[in-house]
């Protein structure tokens, strides 16, 4: 029996992220002054607007950074051992990266650059999770 993952805890600042995967939408916050996309989100933009507002986004990047997973310590995790864990920009703003799984590919088929699609995966009732899938 596969063993229970944490789950997201949001906080006021993070709850309208959850709120849309939970709807199964990818939506990052923006700053209305200067367009800048923010993640993980922020109470104040670097160009000192504190206007954020969320934006549904495409869900389509690339994998910026990956690296495999085979540490036993996190008894959440040993019965998916070993697993990819990537960095994936997204393709409104390379600035803006996501950590996620990324199921459906193969380890040894992963790359720098390799398109991805979200998913939403239900890892509890009512809880999703983004995931990001190879696009083929």
């Amino acid at each position: 029996m596969p063993t229970r993952r944490p789950l997201p805890e949001p906080d006021p600042l993070t709850r309208p992220f959850w709120d849309a995967v939970n709807e199964r939408r990818l939506e990052i916050q923006r700053c209305t002054a200067c367009s800048r996309y923010h993640h993980p989100p922020v109470a104040l933009c670097a160009c000192l607007c504190t206007e954020l507002r969320w934006e549904p986004v495409s869900g389509r990047g690339r994998i910026h950074s990956w690296a495999i997973a085979r540490d036993t310590r996190l008894a959440s995790f040993t019965d998916r051992l070993p697993y990819a864990l990537a960095s994936v920009e997204l393709e409104e703003d390379a600035g803006v990266l996501l950590l996620s799984n990324v199921p459906g590919a193969a380890l040894d088929e992963l790359y720098i650059g390799m398109p991805v699609q979200v998913e939403f995966e239900q890892i509890a009732p009512g809880q999703l999770l983004p995931q990001f899938r190879p696009v083929s």
